[in-house]
């Protein structure tokens, strides 16, 4: 990367420069997702949507319909790992990840919890998260260092399937034995984790199913009483 694509400031440091190519990075990613959903379902996808949820809203990368309340499919997106640059170290793929899992568990939780509101029944959890909207995935794009397995992520990621997601991609790349390339990591099949690819063509079907015969998305339900205002 050379100098034009760096954040412009002569007073900040270098690792607010990374941080801010970090974030950037991981907006574009999110953009990308929300195209090729839209091409593949005609409907309209915006990134970066601000929903509202039980208890606060939640900027959530990836919703449709696209509207403040009550959507029906929901994907978060995150883009981790990084070559080394000036003084700082290279970013493995597991970076930040216990913090961005709290923000999963919660985010998906807190959306479900929208409809019902204060009157909320959950009973079984499988079966009540299972049937509530929104749909929630994670969509996961990583650098690996030679140290950094895919599989590691494969597991932490299947664990929040199996507990609070409705599925989730991997896709992974590092670079190549003569380091002058990139080169995609094979994923692992598990259970509802699986290729980019897979979880997009999933998704897609969903919206499209949900649009119906007229290509409408469903009205968004109000729940009559809640933890605080509609935005």
């Amino acid at each position: 990367m050379d100098a034009r694509h760096l954040p412009q400031g002569g007073r900040a440091t270098s690792g607010a420069r990374l941080n801010a190519i970090s974030r950037r990075k991981g907006n574009w990613f999110a953009t990308i997702i929300a195209l090729l959903l839209e091409n593949q379902t005609t409907q309209r996808i915006a990134p970066q949507n601000r929903v509202q949820g039980f208890s606060q809203v939640h900027q959530i990368d990836v919703a449709w319909p696209v509207r403040n309340i009550d959507p029906l499919i929901c994907a978060e997106t995150k883009v981790t790992g990084g070559p080394a640059y000036g003084s700082h170290e290279a970013r493995g793929a597991m970076s930040d990840w216990t913090n961005r899992r709290k923000e999963l568990k919660f985010s998906a939780t807190d959306l479900k919890l929208y409809r019902r509101g204060m009157d909320t029944q959950i009973e079984h959890w499988d079966v009540w998260r299972d049937k509530q909207p929104p749909k929630m995935y994670f969509l996961w794009a990583a650098r690996l260092r030679p140290s950094d397995d895919i599989r590691k992520m494969i597991e932490e990621v299947q664990q929040l399937v199996n507990t609070y997601l409705d599925g989730a991609g991997v896709f992974g790349w590092r670079e190549s034995a003569h380091e002058s390339s990139y080169e995609i990591v094979p994923v692992p099949v598990a259970a509802r984790v699986s290729v980019l690819d897979d979880v997009l063509y999933r998704i897609a079907t969903e919206i499209r199913t949900m649009a119906g015969p007229d290509n409408e998305p469903p009205a968004p339900i109000r729940p009559s009483a809640r933890a605080g205002p509609d935005t």
